[in-house]
């Protein structure tokens, strides 16, 4: 069941008056100004746990915010609990000898736990702020919590949230882990047939570099985390939703794995009344580099056969992963493939009859054709890929 505009707007009347009125994202001279990069929210006892990443303007107090402390840092942690969200950004402003200014979010942190009990309500302040806030990447914290991620932030350079944002656009640009955005959230918790998908965030194991790296991609039913795609399933996810750009393709064959980087692709999707129901039909067409080889004769390219063999065996590995991708998506109820919508323009009738139980019954149990085929292209150029070692 979707959540609708009206129950986000009265949601956030009352959390919205006092942080509007008051001027909480109201514009201050820059040397009193802490502007608000990254923001992190986890469920707390009785209410949220909000957490700002603020940029500290030149010459102000080294430490602020309770407890917050940037010893030297371009940036402070603050902290602070309360009832709902909007109080713990009031106690945060009262906390703090800065002007806390949000229009310059970057990155919404929220934990898993606060994700799959509902994002509606602690987001309602925001959702209702759209005028006054940057178009923020959504992250679910995921194997620990908000305020973690953005501890692992504070000392990173060159500018606060300046990793988060580098860390979501390189995973965009080479991995199957790709983050939505806040709004988009919102948008589609209104569309009939289409559901939500944003990438995971985890701190990495080491001290060295940027600790913080994607990790799956969250799917949620309306306001609600419920499932996650991983590995292989993400990049079927993006192929079958024309959301892929550069990610690396492992392909098996007999004389070991061959690594080939996806530079362009289309989708189609059509879905049909079939005599038991409405069947659909997704096609994918994809363009790929080969970039890494097996050690080896050079004369992979030469070899009409092995050629064919292997387009064949990319096929059968992306309709692999776009099958994964529906299997998970069909488990947690999520129609992140926006079939529904497909459904709903194509045939209103059917639609309308199947619309109030979508994803209970109606995509977990729609028939899917999957057809996918594979050109070559840049065949005998071996190149690292984007991501991991050549």
């Amino acid at each position: 069941m979707k959540v609708g505009r009206a129950r986000i707007a009265s949601a956030a009347a009352v959390l919205a008056a006092s942080l509007l009125t008051t001027g909480c994202w109201g514009l201050q001279p820059v040397e009193k100004t802490g502007l608000v990069a990254v923001m992190g929210i986890d469920l707390a006892t009785g209410g949220y746990e909000v957490s700002l990443l603020v940029g500290r303007p030149s010459g102000t107090p080294t430490s602020g915010g309770l407890g917050g402390s940037s010893h030297g840092k371009p940036a402070t942690l603050d902290e602070a609990a309360a009832p709902t969200v909007g109080q713990a950004i009031n106690h945060l402003r009262a906390a703090t000898p800065l002007a806390l200014n949000f229009t310059h979010l970057e990155v919404l942190v929220v934990s898993a736990a606060l994700a799959r009990s509902g994002l509606a309500a602690p987001l309602a302040l925001l959702a209702t702020s759209r005028h006054e806030v940057e178009t923020p990447w959504l992250l679910v914290a995921r194997g620990t919590s908000a305020v973690s991620i953005l501890q692992a932030l504070v000392g990173e350079l060159p500018r606060p949230g300046g990793v988060a944002v580098d860390t979501i656009t390189q995973a965009r640009q080479g991995s199957p882990y790709q983050a939505g955005h806040l709004f988009t959230l919102f948008d589609e918790m209104n569309l009939e047939g289409d559901e939500f998908a944003t990438a995971g965030a985890r701190l990495r194991p080491t001290a060295n570099g940027p600790r913080l790296a994607m990790d799956g991609v969250g799917l949620f039913r309306a306001d609600r985390l419920v499932g996650w795609l991983d590995g292989g399933a993400a990049l079927g996810w993006l192929l079958a939703t024309g959301r892929a750009s550069r990610p690396v393709l492992t392909v098996p064959s007999p004389d070991g794995p061959v690594g080939l980087q996806i530079k362009g692709d289309r989708r189609t999707i059509r879905v049909r009344r079939g005599p038991a129901g409405p069947v659909a039909t997704i096609g994918i067409r994809v363009l790929a580099d080969v970039v890494t080889l097996p050690p080896g004769p050079a004369d992979f390219w030469r070899d009409p056969g092995q050629q064919a063999a292997l387009r064949s065996a990319a096929a059968a590995t992306i309709a692999d992963d776009v099958s994964a991708a529906l299997a998970a998506a069909r488990s947690a109820g999520a129609d992140v493939f926006s079939l529904g919508e497909f459904v709903r323009v194509s045939d209103p009738a059917l639609w309308e009859a199947d619309r109030a139980t979508w994803n209970t019954s109606g995509f977990p149990h729609l028939p899917v054709r999957v057809s996918v085929q594979v050109a070559l292209s840049s065949l005998g150029e071996t190149v690292c890929p984007s991501l991991g070692s050549c």
